[in-house]
């Protein structure tokens, strides 16, 4: 099924990224690789997609990994190769985890839910502790600094109800000495997942992704005329593609982008950025034009292109392509991801010595 029109993402990602926050374009990609990891998927898959994702790095052991230290009376829960996780530990575990993923919230009475949570729990204790062991160096100062960098960022993110970073933790019982070892924990566990890349992998992956494009950022203008306009009679399609003609001709008349987005355009987005879209991955331009655009020249106004719902006019002002040097550390935080998903299945389950 084709896609309707793709509309720029405005949300933020609501889960925690590796020092920084995904923006507003890759936010829906970040969900859609969490998704995919939780579920299993292969770990080639999990590469392309994450590459999708661009800057986006995300911290699927940063979800997951929390030592705040077992308390003197707490009861243990679960048993691994290296150490023990306790109930309270895990309680807090589980509540640092409704900060950065406030959904989770229901399905904290679910046994399997909390059962996998452990074996989460467990997995990124080991990799924190692999990272530890390599003698990178004390990590509190970055953690320290993510974490504020996290504060900085929490209403745009999660206080749509209103409620302040600080009343969430009160309500969650957590301190920001909790907070920042979460941190910690995370920049060791990638640190150690890290050492273990190989260059060739690296650019393997580099050369697959870019042959789709998915390097490639554009900046460009586009009106969108609609088979179905909100508050107007439906069009024929032939109507709508002789209006985007018209916009077409006028457009090569010298006629403005921005004007002409504002009086002809039916995405109230498009109008919003007044036909504009800077530095846009080709991911988020519609999917149904993905070919057209890559043939366009650049400054060329281009013939009508057809989508679902209705026709684009595009011109492209610039084109460029993220080099391999410049991608390199996107590339790494997405070959990680899979090489936790192949930790979590292969190794791990050897690793565990006994489940309450």
């Amino acid at each position: 099924m084709r896609k309707s029109p793709n509309l720029r993402s405005r949300t933020r990602c609501s889960l925690v990224l590796v020092g920084r926050i995904a923006n507003n374009r890759e936010a829906n990609y970040c969900t859609n690789i969490i998704n995919a990891f939780l579920k299993g998927e292969d770990s080639v898959k999990l590469r392309q997609v994450g590459i999708v994702v661009g800057f986006c790095a995300i911290a699927v052991v940063g979800i997951f990994s929390l030592s705040i230290g077992l308390p003197k009376d707490d009861k243990t829960i679960a048993e691994y190769e290296g150490g023990t996780i306790g109930k309270k530990e895990h309680d807090a575990y589980l509540r640092i985890m409704q900060l950065y993923t406030p959904g989770i919230a229901g399905q904290l009475e679910d046994p399997k839910f909390n059962r996998t949570a452990v074996l989460q729990n467990i997995a990124f204790e080991i990799l924190a502790a692999r990272g530890r062991n390599m003698e990178r160096g004390d990590q509190r100062a970055n953690a320290e600094k993510q974490w504020e960098e996290f504060k900085k960022q929490y209403a745009s993110i999660f206080s749509s109800n209103g409620e302040s970073l600080q009343d969430r933790m009160l309500a969650l019982r957590l301190t920001e000495a909790e907070a920042i070892r979460f941190y910690e924990n995370q920049i060791y566990g990638d640190l150690y997942l890290k050492s273990t890349l190989k260059i060739e992998d690296l650019k393997r992956d580099y050369k697959l992704n870019a042959d789709r494009h998915y390097f490639d950022r554009f900046d460009l203008n586009r009106i969108f005329i609609a088979n179905v306009p909100k508050d107007s009679q439906i069009r024929t399609k032939a109507e709508a593609l002789a209006r985007a003609e018209e916009v077409a001709e006028k457009l090569r008349d010298g006629g403005s982008f921005a004007d002409l987005a504002a009086e002809y355009s039916d995405l109230p987005v498009t109008r919003g950025e007044k036909g504009l879209l800077t530095d846009v991955p080709l991911y988020e331009i519609d999917s149904d034009i993905h070919d057209d655009i890559l043939m366009l020249p650049l400054n060329e106004i281009s013939k009508p292109l057809e989508a679902e719902g209705g026709y684009y006019v595009i011109r492209i002002n610039r084109k460029s392509t993220i080099t391999y040097d410049e991608a390199t550390e996107m590339l790494k935080e997405s070959y990680v991801r899979s090489i936790e998903a192949k930790f979590m299945s292969e190794e791990l389950p050897g690793l565990i010595i006994n489940l309450d």
